[in-house]
């Protein structure tokens, strides 16, 4: 079990993103001390780090939505960069724009006076 752990910072990844942003590692901790309708997500400490696996995550979403019947999909722990980029960030991005440059430069809008 110690050897397949995943720190919750990237365990985190695995689960259902919500407003394209995956859960906090506060919101795992909860799952763990408190559940969801009984369930409850397993970690452990290692050091003064909290750990989850991958088995441990499946178990816990399949726990809590008993009408799936079939292990869930899990997203690969490192996901393309540009995944879930909104369009016009994808865009800026392509162009080689990364968020010094100037509002008016990067939307090419005249500087007002």
């Amino acid at each position: 079990m110690i050897d397949d752990r995943i720190p919750l910072s990237d365990a985190a990844e695995l689960f259902p993103k919500r407003n394209g942003k995956p859960p906090q590692w506060a919101t795992l901790r909860r799952w763990n001390a408190k559940g969801i309708r009984g369930v409850k997500l397993a970690m452990f400490r290692v050091g003064g780090r909290w750990y989850t696996t991958r088995q441990a995550v499946v178990d816990f979403i399949q726990e809590c939505n008993p009408e799936l019947g079939t292990e869930p999909q899990l997203p690969l722990l490192r996901p393309d960069p540009q995944q879930g980029m909104s369009p016009v960030m994808r865009k800026l991005t392509a162009r080689g724009y990364c968020g010094a440059k100037a509002k008016e430069e990067l939307l090419g809008v005249p500087k007002r006076r």
